[in-house]
């Protein structure tokens, strides 16, 4: 279990779309959203961090002052709080 202190938050990191030359190939997922280059879902949140952030929501971040970090063989991207630029909404019906 990683526990996350201050203003950083997990993410498991999403597979990228590949990618050829400068272009992306991207195909829906299975669940039923495209993943943006560096996006992921919140599996932590540090214990200073804004409530604007909840456990298991789908975030896009900059690659920009992220660290790698690897536990159980599984990759997670550790980022502050500020670096999160967006939260990606799956499903949403504009009317």
């Amino acid at each position: 279990m990683i526990t996350i202190i201050g203003k950083k938050i997990l993410i498991l990191k999403d597979k990228a779309p590949e990618k050829v030359g400068s272009i992306y190939l991207v195909t829906p997922s299975t669940d039923s959203g495209n993943i943006p280059p560096y996006a992921g879902t919140i599996v932590s949140i540090g214990t200073k961090c804004t409530d604007r952030f909840k456990l298991g929501m789908k975030v896009a971040y900059h690659w920009s002052g992220a660290q790698v970090l690897n536990y159980n063989d599984v990759e997670y991207i550790l980022v502050e709080e500020k670096i999160i630029s967006g939260i990606i909404a799956l499903d949403v019906i504009i009317s």
